[in-house]
């Protein structure tokens, strides 16, 4: 459940909630070496890290630390697709200087080489011989299948919700320990990103296949969750399969220049919202700015001082108003108020 956290307290929670995703699971990695008999700790030491990040930080953001994650949330209505792509571009930050941490520290060893030893994600001749095709199917449904489980613990129908953490986490772990002797572990581009930038030119080159299986995976993810199990909500404005901008409240200035200056009064007025249908849209009243905002910006309205300095007639900026007498009623054309 995220709270009214500002939108740079939201970027902020990510941005490092995947910085230790990054140095704890990759360092460990890197520390371990490979593993192929399915032995290594390493899927627990990322289940463990993302348990740990989403408890501190998951009623900021949401807990993602993943693109992945996030356009699968974008997808499934959740997440508008500005705040995707504003959480992609934190997550990456973070996993870029989680990658960097990682690479100063293992150098307090005289004999460290990052070519290849970054804990980084491969195929091929830079892995176990693994070929891209079959790289690419694994990332793409072992990322659909992690989503789908984080959509659906995040949900909230879900009576052990509180849970949630402890779910995504083992889930990770349990998918790194069938990925990583395949592809090294990813399901995360911003994972892949973060240590592959210092793993050397060859990891650099075949990092295109660990951020496009996992955005595929994520697509099959989040549309799948809402058509199997329905939503648990109104999509958010400006989610799902519609990339523009949620619409602001109509005025009846506004509906009259859509529809025409000819346009009946009764007409502008049908088009018109009250405050209701605004705040139901996601639109607030901002009194300090004395303007509307949308939740979609990461704004969220102050209930306490809200109601007192709403503005008590409607303005053309203003599509709404009080009557003078307490009581919420549709707007009406300027020609009428």
């Amino acid at each position: 459940m995220v709270d009214s956290s500002t939108r740079t307290q939201q970027l902020a929670a990510e941005a490092l909630g995947t910085l230790v995703l990054v140095l704890l699971g990759c360092g460990f990695l890197a520390l371990s070496g490979d593993s192929r008999d399915g032995s290594s700790a390493t899927p627990l030491a990322f289940g463990f890290a993302l348990v740990a990040v989403t408890f501190a930080f998951g009623r900021i953001s949401g807990g993602h630390f993943n693109p992945a994650v996030s356009v699968a949330a974008g997808l499934s209505g959740r997440l508008a697709w500005r705040d995707v792509a504003a959480y992609a571009g934190a997550q990456v930050v973070g996993g870029v200087v989680g990658g960097l941490l990682v690479f100063a520290m293992l150098h307090g060893f005289d004999t460290f080489d990052a070519e290849g030893s970054m804990g980084q994600s491969f195929f091929g001749d830079q892995g176990f011989g693994f070929a891209v095709w079959a790289a690419l199917l694994v990332e793409v449904v072992l990322t659909a299948l992690f989503v789908l489980v984080h959509l659906s613990a995040t949900d909230a129908r879900n009576e052990q919700r509180a849970f949630a953490p402890i779910a995504i986490g083992l889930a990770f772990a349990a998918c790194y320990f069938f990925t990583l002797p395949l592809t090294g572990g990813g399901m995360n581009p911003a994972r892949s990103i973060g240590v592959g930038l210092f793993a050397g030119t060859d990891a650099i080159i075949q990092l295109w296949l660990f951020v496009v299986a996992p955005l595929v995976g994520a697509a099959l993810g989040g549309l799948a969750h809402p058509a199997l199990f329905g939503r648990d909500g109104e999509p958010v404005p400006g989610s799902g399969l519609s990339f523009d901008r949620p619409a602001r409240p109509a005025t009846a200035a506004s509906a009259g220049a859509a529809a025409g200056a000819a346009a009946p009064q009764e007409e502008q007025a049908e088009r018109a919202w009250t405050i209701e249908e605004a705040a139901a849209q996601g639109w607030h009243w901002d009194a300090q700015a004395q303007q509307w905002r949308h939740e979609s910006e990461g704004w969220q309205p102050d209930q306490a001082a809200q109601q007192p300095q709403q503005p008590q007639q409607w303005a053309p900026d203003q599509p709404w108003s009080d009557g003078g007498a307490g009581e919420r009623t549709q707007i009406r054309p300027s020609g009428d108020h």
